[in-house]
Order: structure tokens, then sequence, then C-alpha cells
């Protein structure tokens, strides 16, 4: 997501924006990309000048194609259906399905926060309590003596309220925005990271 934005904005961006948005692939990507990383940093600080720009963006282009996201470590036993799940929620951004990035969102934070719980108590919540919310869970998490962080909570509830109007049927439509569904995107995995790193 954060590589495809910053690919559109070598493409036709101002330097600014270039500059903007590779600072948040500088903080996303794999340590072991560190080499194309400084390539990229370097040549797009070369940008303003006017005699290479267009040489240096195309090579930008090709060395960003190497780059990969840092990696969520997942149970094995989630790995699979959060993987599938977050590659659909790449494909809904590019082609703008925002709402089923929100739905998407709050699907791989249930399946975490269901991890989590059986992980600490080897009680299976999909088996009792099927229906369970994304705040029962955190309750539940909380009943088990399971610790999360209080930024991390209140990321899970900020999703969890954005689902709730993309979902459910209220008097106006809410239509999250692009940046909306990418910032949703990023809570997911930082919460992800965050529970299994």
């Amino acid at each position: 997501m954060i590589l495809n934005k910053f690919r559109k904005e070598v493409l036709n961006g101002s330097v600014r924006e270039i500059k903007k948005s590779l600072r948040e692939v500088n903080q996303m990507v794999s340590p072991d990309n560190e080499d194309y990383l400084m390539r990229i940093n370097s040549l797009v600080n070369r940008l303003e000048d006017s005699k290479t720009e267009r040489r240096d963006r195309q090579e930008i282009l090709k060395l960003s194609e190497r780059l990969n996201e840092k990696k969520i470590r997942l149970p094995d036993e989630i790995a699979a259906e959060v993987e599938a799940d977050l590659a659909e929620v790449d494909r809904c951004l590019e082609n703008n399905c925002l709402r089923s990035v929100v739905v998407l969102c709050g699907r791989i934070l249930e399946t975490a926060l269901h991890r989590k719980y059986y992980e600490a108590t080897q009680n299976d919540l999909l088996e009792k309590a099927p229906g369970i919310g994304l705040g029962k869970i955190i309750a539940k998490l909380s009943e088990a003596n399971v610790v999360l962080d209080p930024g991390l909570t209140q990321q899970i509830h900020l999703i969890n309220q954005i689902r709730v109007f993309s979902v459910h049927s209220k008097k106006e439509v809410f239509r999250p925005s692009q940046e909306q569904a990418e910032a949703m995107v990023l809570y997911t995995k930082d919460v992800l990271r965050k529970l299994f790193g």
C-alpha cells in the first residue's frame, strides 16, 4: 500500500510529495532492504536537478520494486488467513473499495484478538461466544491478565467504531476517505505487530 503510493508519487508527484511519501517508506520496509533504500534516498535528494530527473525517477521506480514490507510475525494458526485478508485489503485499496477495507481491518483484528485470547487461556472464544465484539474480547483479555498497551486498545476501538459505521445501516451512508482507509490499514498492521511482535 505505502509502496504503491510512493511509486505513484515518483511517476507523477512533485519532489516535495515524493520526499513526504519516502519518509513513510523508510519506516515500513524490511531492514534487509537497506542498500536499496539508501540508493533511493540518494536519488530522491538529486531530483531537484532537472538534467537527471527523468532518469532518476526511472531508477527510483526500478529500485522500489525490490523493496518489501517488514514481515509481521503471526502465529502459524492464523498466518494464512490474516495474510489472505491483508492481500485482499491491498486489492480493495487499489480499486477504491474503501468500505471493504474497513470491514477487512475489523475482521483481521477479530482473528488476531481471538488468537491472543486462546494463547493466554487455551479457551476458544470462537466456540463459546462466536458473535463477541472487539470491545468484549479486549475485556476478556484484561480478565485473563493479558496487558495491552492503552494506545493499542484505543487503535482497536477506533477501527471498530469506523467498522460499525461502515457495516451497519445508519441514516447516512458512511464513506471513508482514501486517507482514512490507509490509516486504518496502518493501525491494523501496527496492532498485529504489537500483539505478536
